[in-house]
C-alpha cells in the first residue's frame, strides 16, 4: 500500500552520499548507524573462493594484498607511490576487461537504480540519481569531520522538508522503506570486484607473509616508528587520535539531529575538528608515506612473482564472475559510452 502523502507533496532524499559511504567508507557508516548492512555487497562466492570472506587484515596494504595507499585498503586507489599500477590490480583489470573503478561505479549505479525502483514501488516519489565516479586522481584526503559534515548537509534539507510536510506524510515509514529497499539493493546487486579481491586474498597468504617478513618492510616499520615518536605519536596513539576524530565528529551530527545544537554552530565545530586532524596528518604523513613507498616496492615485486606462477588461476577465477559482469552490463556500457 503506498505510503506517500495524498496531496502529492513528497520528501526525496538523494541516495548518492549513502551509496558512496557503503562502497568507500564502511567504517564511518557503521558509526553513524544508518542501519544498512554491507554484507550483501560481497555476495555468496563460497563456490569460488572455497572459504568465507577474508578479514580486514587480508586486504591490508602492509602485507601485500590490496592497494598501497594512504587510504588503507581501498583498492580503487590502484597506483603505488611511484605511479605504477600494482600487479594484482593490473591483472584483475586485464581479466575483467574493465577498470576496477568502472566496475565499482557500475555497481554503485545499479544500486542507485534498484533503490529508486524499490521506493517507487512502495509508493514514494524518489529522486533517481547517478552516483559520481570515484576520482582516482584526487589527492585531497577527507577528514572524519568533512565526512560528517557531508552527512549532515544531506540530512538537513530533508529534515527541513519533513518539518513542513503534511500530517499524512509518515516519515518513520519513509525511513523504514528506504532502509529496507537499500538493504535489498546492496544484497541483490553483485560486486565482482569485492568477490575477486576476496578470492585473491584467500589464495595469497604466502604473498602477505613474504611482504611482511621482507627485511625492507621490517626496517621501514622500525623507521616509521622512530619518525612518529619524534612527532609525539606512535602507531597506537595515531590510531586512537583518528578514532577520536570520528567519534567527536559524529557526536556533533547527533547533537544537531537531536535539536541540541544549531547547524551553523555544528559547521563551526566540524571545521575546527577537520583542521585539527589535518594538522596531525601534516605532522605524521612523511613518516607514513615513506613506509608506504617501500612496502609498495616490496609488494609489487612479490605480487608480480606470484602472478608469474598463478596468473592463469586468477584469470579462471575472474571468468567465474562473468555472470556478475553481465548483470552490470548495461551500466558498464553506459559508462563506456559516456567516457
Amino acid at each position: 500500500m503506498p505510503h506517500g502523502p495524498a496531496d502529492g507533496r513528497h520528501a526525496t532524499r538523494s541516495p548518492t552520499t549513502r551509496i558512496l559511504r557503503v562502497v568507500a567508507t564502511l567504517t564511518l557508516m557503521s558509526i553513524v548507524a544508518v542501519g544498512c548492512s554491507s554484507q550483501g555487497r560481497e555476495g555468496d562466492k563460497s563456490e569460488l573462493v572455497g572459504v568465507g570472506p577474508i578479514s580486514e587484515e587480508g586486504n591490508d596494504h602492509l602485507v601485500g594484498v590490496g592497494p598501497i595507499s594512504e587510504e588503507g585498503n581501498d583498492h580503487r586507489r590502484n597506483e603505488t607511490e611511484s605511479g605504477t599500477v600494482e600487479p594484482f590490480v593490473a591483472a584483475l583489470e586485464k581479466a575483467f576487461g574493465y577498470s576496477l573503478v568502472d566496475i565499482e561505479w557500475a555497481t554503485d549505479r545499479a544500486i542507485a537504480d534498484r533503490l529508486a525502483d524499490c521506493m517507487v514501488l512502495e509508493g514514494w516519489e524518489f529522486e533517481r540519481v547517478v552516483p559520481p565516479r570515484f576520482d582516482a586522481t584526487a589527492t585531497k584526503r577527507t577528514t572524519a569531520a568533512d565526512q560528517a559534515l557531508s552527512n549532515l548537509f544531506e540530512w538537513d534539507p530533508v529534515h527541513r522538508i519533513d518539518a513542513s510536510s503534511p500530517p499524512e506524510f509518515d516519515q518513520d515509514q519513509y525511513n523504514s522503506d528506504e532502509a529496507t529497499c537499500f538493504e535489498a539493493a546492496i544484497t541483490e546487486i553483485p560486486s565482482p570486484v569485492s568477490s575477486a579481491w576476496s578470492w585473491l586474498g584467500s589464495q595469497t597468504e604466502g604473498v602477505r607473509a613474504a611482504v611482511a617478513s621482507d627485511i625492507r618492510t621490517v626496517e621501514a616499520l622500525i623507521e616509521e616508528q622512530r619518525c612518529l615518536n619524534a612527532t609525539g605519536y606512535d602507531s597506537a596513539t595515531l590510531h586512537e587520535a583518528t578514532e577520536s576524530f570520528v567519534r567527536d565528529s559524529y557526536d556533533v551530527v547527533a547533537e544537531v539531529r537531536e535539536g541540541s545544537k544549531e547547524l551553523d554552530d555544528a559547521v563551526g565545530d566540524l571545521d575546527v575538528l577537520s583542521a585539527q586532524e589535518r594538522e596531525i596528518w601534516d605532522l605524521t604523513e612523511p613518516c607514513v608515506a615513506e613506509r608506504l613507498r617501500i612496502v609498495g616496492i616490496v609488494a609489487g615485486e612479490t605480487q608480480a612473482a606470484w602472478l608469474e606462477e598463478n596468473g592463469d588461476r586468477l584469470a579462471t577465477a575472474v571468468a567465474m564472475l562473468s555472470e556478475d559482469i553481465k548483470e552490470l552490463g548495461s551500466q558498464l556500457q553506459a559508462i563506456v559510452t559516456e567516457s
